[in-house]
């Protein structure tokens, strides 16, 4: 398979609210995984949920990185949604 070998190092990139973030954690207990999230209010609760579920061990960082540190060119652009 493709996953024969367990991976070291998960980069969950847009982790909302964490339930993936958790369900991989679960899945590859001996991954260090880095969980991004771009919206301030989403990354609140991510950090949130992860805690209340018993994840704050370290295994898994959290980082907030709003879309425009990534796309600098994204600066002014608003989703109408």
């Amino acid at each position: 398979s493709a996953l024969s070998s367990q991976p070291r190092l998960i980069v969950d990139a847009c982790a909302g609210l964490g339930m993936k973030t958790m369900a991989l954690a679960d899945h590859f207990p001996d991954a260090h995984i880095i969980a991004l999230e771009p919206d301030s209010t989403r990354y609140e609760q991510l950090q949130q949920n992860l805690a209340r579920m018993g994840y704050a061990s370290g295994r898994i960082q959290t980082y907030n990185l709003p879309v425009e540190s990534w796309f600098p060119a994204t600066q002014g652009i608003t989703n109408p949604i």
